[in-house]
């Protein structure tokens, strides 16, 4: 019999209202009854010796620290205060210590507690794989673990910065943002719904044109795990449109105004084909990102010419940054910065 159930705790950051309820008779899945507590697997590498509580996420037992536990989450904090956590002499126990029942998968909570075992090395990591990552934000986020979250958000800020200089060497050196923060790099419509969902706001802007630059088959796919909610795919499907109109009207007025000389004239063939290349093909369009390689300007074009399509289309990059977060109803650059967590 588990001792506490957490399942309808009220738990809403900034509330200091919690409410702690008595565990119902829950079943497994089709209706059939779960595993009794003491049929339970114990975690392999999480059901430590001298822990001191027994922590149940579906068919799995944890055995851990309430001082640790306590000292990174104000939820279990107040929790474990409670007079009710204390087994009585009719209640059954596993090991002599009460159950609290959480209704998270054991999985990512494996997640929180191993990342809470290795704290300092943990967050050292230049990179984490997201399903960890993502488990970690929510569950630090629904147990008001403030410490961790800040870590997780430190982390990953510098991969979807604020300024644009910085998204140009995450581009440069990793193609994209969640290629540069994770080693397991998830869908950008993943990333997306989660820093909507955890409020990261000054990683949204960049979450966001991730996700649209996909185009709109990848945007509005209806996956389980990457089917975006009404909420987020309408500013993301109307900031597409503006992706398309102000990408292509710029690489044509490109075409029309560059001054080629006259061994440059066949420049403008060039810039065509290459510049629209990526629409034509996957109807993926990506504004931030230079549509002219390098090698390919530099053998058609002579240098003078080739100085000129790159600071024209410099321009127009800067230009996108600046509009980008208000594509998708943000509040402006300047307001994100505000959120951006110094370490």
């Amino acid at each position: 019999m588990e001792v506490c159930s957490l399942e309808d705790q009220q738990i809403s950051s900034g509330s200091a209202e919690r409410s702690l309820k008595r565990p119902r008779v829950d079943e497994g899945q089709e209706g059939e009854p779960e595993v009794p507590t003491e049929e339970c697997m114990r975690h392999p590498s999480l059901y430590l010796e001298d822990g001191n509580v027994i922590l149940r996420c579906g068919d799995t037992l944890f055995r851990f620290y309430i001082g640790l536990l306590s000292r990174k989450s104000e939820v279990f904090h107040d929790m474990f205060g409670l007079a009710q956590l204390q087994p009585n002499d009719s209640e059954k126990t596993v090991d002599g210590f009460p159950v609290v029942r959480l209704h998270d998968s054991a999985e990512d909570f494996a997640h929180l507690l191993s990342a809470l075992l290795d704290y300092e090395s943990f967050f050292l990591q230049k990179y984490i794989p997201y399903p960890r990552f993502a488990a970690l934000l929510r569950l630090s986020r629904k147990y008001e673990m403030e410490g961790v979250r800040k870590l997780l958000i430190h982390h990953v800020q510098k991969h979807y910065p604020t300024e644009m200089t910085g998204y140009e060497l995450v581009m440069d050196e990793h193609g994209t943002a969640a290629e540069a923060a994770f080693t397991i790099s998830p869908h950008p419509n993943e990333v997306l719904k989660l820093f909507w969902e955890c409020e990261i706001m000054q990683c949204l802007p960049v979450a966001f044109y991730e996700a649209t630059s996909r185009g709109m088959n990848s945007l509005t796919s209806r996956k389980s795990k990457v089917a975006l909610t009404r909420q987020i795919l309408t500013p993301a499907l109307k900031a597409l449109v503006a992706f398309n109109g102000s990408h292509l009207q710029h690489i044509r007025a490109t075409v029309l105004t560059l001054r080629a000389c006259a061994v440059c004239k066949r420049a403008n063939l060039m810039t065509v084909e290459h510049g629209l290349a990526p629409t034509k093909a996957d109807l993926s369009i990506f504004p931030l990102r230079d549509p002219f390689p390098k090698q390919e300007v530099s053998r058609i074009l002579c240098e003078g010419c080739a100085e000129e399509l790159k600071e024209s289309y410099c321009n127009f990059r800067y230009s996108f940054w600046d509009e980008l977060p208000g594509l998708f109803g943000l509040p402006t650059w300047r307001e994100l910065s505000k959120y951006v967590i110094l370490k």
